[in-house]
């Protein structure tokens, strides 16, 4: 059977980089979006769970004293006390408003700040369960409906759409937004129990065959995951439903596999080895707005890139597969 010759050729990394970025250049105020994010989560309140959460902590510090004391057990008590005191006075509820995948990137979020060029931020603490629900499911559906209007304006400029901003379809958006993120949860939570109890079962076993198997549980769980790492992406660029979204996910990535893997790898190593470098000033010097502001163009740069490879991947797939279907080529 003789192959037929694909027309146009599959989208270029280099060439998916530059045209992403140059699109955020031509339209910089998709950069307000992190930056006043990183702003709110550096000088705005921080809700904490201090009260709520800290007697656990300490009910199960006590419980480790029940066990014979030994110089690694101490040290182990010691470290883990140090370690929940971090997490505990760092924590921000706020934070969860960088809801994923669709929401919008934070510096801020890693960096955890309790201080900030004009002195301490104000503090609240959650003390009931009813609060703290009430506050987080406020904080995700306000991520989501912000993340919403970002991805739509993303893909808007990366499409030329001359569409002009509408509540109605930044709504219909929200809604397919909040149920794709339902199934990518579930999706997320039906892979880690599993994998979580073989890793746990390892564990007990041997420590050594725990840490092997932990990794190869990561490595499968992101091999679930990959088809859909762009199931987001039709709902706001190709005006998709959910699962006609999902679909064409797994369809882009099966075709594209090796270039969407090289371009992840890339992504990663830009987003989060820059990172390092924008979390390099303290969080009391304004010198951290350069870091906000250059992890913010960097980020919506890669989501405008992906969102070009996108676009891109499934308009070579549609011409070559209808060319192949039209001649009697089975796929």
């Amino acid at each position: 059977m003789s192959q037929e010759k694909a027309t146009s050729h599959p989208p270029r990394l280099i060439n998916c980089f530059a045209t992403g970025f140059n699109t955020v250049a031509n339209n910089a105020y998709l950069l307000l979006f992190p930056i006043l994010l990183d702003i709110f989560l550096w000088f705005g309140p921080h809700f904490r769970l201090t009260k709520l959460v800290k007697p656990f902590f300490t009910d199960f510090a006590e419980m480790l004293k029940l066990y014979p004391p030994t110089n690694t057990a101490e040290l182990f008590n010691n470290s883990l006390t140090q370690t929940w005191q971090y997490l505990i006075d760092r924590f921000n509820l706020a934070s969860v408003i960088c809801t994923f995948p669709i929401g919008i990137p934070s510096l801020m979020s890693s960096m955890r700040p309790v201080q900030s060029p004009l002195g301490e931020v104000p503090i609240y603490d959650i003390t009931t369960p009813s609060g703290f629900l009430l506050l987080w499911l406020g904080m995700i559906l306000t991520g989501l409906l912000i993340g919403s209007i970002y991805f739509s304006e993303i893909a808007r400029c990366c499409s030329n759409n001359q569409r002009r901003f509408s509540a109605g379809w930044i709504g219909d958006q929200f809604t397919r937004a909040v149920i794709l993120s339902i199934l990518l949860t579930i999706f997320a939570v039906m892979i880690s129990i599993p994998t979580s109890l073989l890793t746990g079962i390892t564990f007990l076993i041997n420590p050594f065959l725990g840490q092997i198997a932990m990794i190869a549980m990561l490595f499968v769980f992101l091999w679930l995951l990959m088809p859909l790492l762009f199931s987001p992406h039709g709902i706001f660029i190709r005006q998709y439903g959910v699962v006609s979204s999902l679909l064409a996910s797994v369809r882009l990535v099966r075709f594209l596999l090796p270039t969407i893997n090289l371009f992840v790898l890339i992504s990663l190593l830009l987003w989060l080895g820059l990172d390092y470098l924008w979390l390099t000033p303290p969080e009391t010097s304004w010198m951290t707005l350069v870091g906000i502001s250059g992890h913010a163009f960097i980020t919506t740069g890669l989501i405008a890139s992906s969102f070009i490879l996108y676009d891109k991947g499934l308009r070579w797939l549609d011409e070559n597969l209808s060319q192949l279907t039209t001649r009697g080529i089975r796929v």
